[in-house]
């Protein structure tokens, strides 16, 4: 090959934001810089976004046998869909295939569903009446790198993801857009 190109393709449903700063590209676990792009724009095959290595072979660290791998992160939005459905993300991978000349051949498509959840807390005396005036925050545990912290070993940690403040008529709360973890919900004023 005189030259050998290599495109991440990436769909994501209406319920992700892709955020292009996330992106990470590594050769053989060791991050690289530049060699690739990161494409977003006047894409027309139906992608979020893509990566492209014009030419791989450009890259000092590539051999035959590299592992090429791409890390990015994508927050779920307001169009999410909540429950079993899921957000589908569906990524592939075109590289070129032909060293006499233009061809590029594709992997299957992979899918995987990123799962989201609401919880809804009703607020009530001991008869059962529904009971004005508290206030709640949720926290989600969140694991140092290590991953020296476990569901059995809570101590520090807790990121807030959302307070609610206690108003008149308020008995119903709901949290939407949560994902797979520890929460800890705290009711911060008790009427």
């Amino acid at each position: 090959y005189e030259t050998y190109q290599f495109i991440f393709h990436d769909r994501e449903s209406t319920g992700l934001t892709f955020d292009a700063s996330s992106v990470k590209v590594y050769v053989d676990d060791s991050l690289i810089e530049s060699g690739y792009q990161t494409v977003t724009e006047g894409l027309e095959d139906g992608c979020t976004f893509e990566i492209r290595f014009d030419n791989l072979k450009n890259i000092d660290s590539v051999h035959a046998g590299s592992v090429i791998t791409v890390e990015y992160q994508s927050k779920l939005n307001e169009n999410a869909v909540i429950g079993s459905e899921g957000n589908p993300n569906t990524a592939n991978l075109e590289f070129s295939n032909n060293p006499n000349g233009d061809g590029m051949g594709e992997t299957p498509d992979d899918t995987v569903i990123v799962f989201t959840y609401k919880t809804v807390i009703n607020k009530v005396d001991e008869a059962g009446d529904p009971l004005d005036g508290a206030a709640f925050r949720l926290e989600k545990f969140v694991a140092n790198e290590d991953g020296s912290e476990t569901q059995d070993n809570i101590r520090g940690n807790w990121e807030t993801v959302e307070e609610i403040a206690a108003a008149e008529n308020k008995t119903s709360f709901e949290f939407s857009g949560l994902d797979d973890g520890i929460y800890r919900l705290t009711e911060t004023t008790t009427p």
